[in-house]
Parts: C-alpha cells; structure tokens; sequence
C-alpha cells in the first residue's frame, strides 16, 4: 500500500512527455530497366539492412550508396523500414523522393517549454 502512494506521488510529480513527429526524407535514384539503384540520406543502419538483403551492395558514391537491386525491389524494402514515397520525378531516370515520421519524447516543463529530446523510432 506504502509502494503504491510513493509510485502514484512520483506519476503526479513528474509530467508527461510530449510526442512529437519529425520527417525524415531520402532519394532513390533509378532506372526502371536498370538492375541496381542509387539510395541517398541513409544512416549507416539502414545501409547495412541494405546491404543484408541486397549482397554486395555498399558501394559508395557521390553523398549515397548503390544498391545492386532494382529501384522497385528496393523501395520495397525501404518501405519495411517505415519510408514512403512522396513524390518522383523523371523519365528515363527517376528520382523518387521517400519519407519516414520519426516519433521524438520530449519532456515538458512545467512552464511549457519541451526539454531535450529522445527519438522514439
């Protein structure tokens, strides 16, 4: 009984944290006859998941990686990662731009202002 008045005294004490969204975007850039793809803003994790479903494929370039996947093969699989097309642009090359929300906790202050942050995802 003693336990539960110290833990709903912390609950009341300590405010809850605010949820907020932030976006996240890369570029995808292929030809839908080509047999590999070029995949620009990822983090070093997501090109190791990449690289784990498409072997041999860390090859840098230019502010990005090519991916020996074709381009829907791989923004498939960057859509198992959260990322959604937003848009594309092209013809014979396409550039498809991708998003992913990214859930940040905040903690509150008690006079409103959000303190430092945490990502959630």
């Amino acid at each position: 009984d003693a336990r539960l008045k110290r833990s709903l005294s912390r609950q009341k004490s300590s405010e809850p944290p605010v949820i907020m969204s932030e976006q996240y975007y890369i570029a995808v850039k292929a030809s839908l006859y080509s047999t590999d793809s070029t995949v620009f803003g990822l983090d070093p994790v997501e090109i190791s998941a990449l690289s784990k479903r498409f072997p041999n494929s860390q090859t840098p370039v230019f502010n990005g990686v090519l991916i020996k996947g074709n381009a829907l093969q791989v923004i498939n699989l960057l859509s198992e990662l959260g990322y959604r097309v937003v848009c594309s642009s092209g013809e014979s090359e396409i550039v498809w731009t991708l998003r992913r929300d990214i859930l940040i906790s905040k903690q509150s202050s008690r006079n409103g202002v959000v303190k430092g942050g945490t990502p959630l995802l």
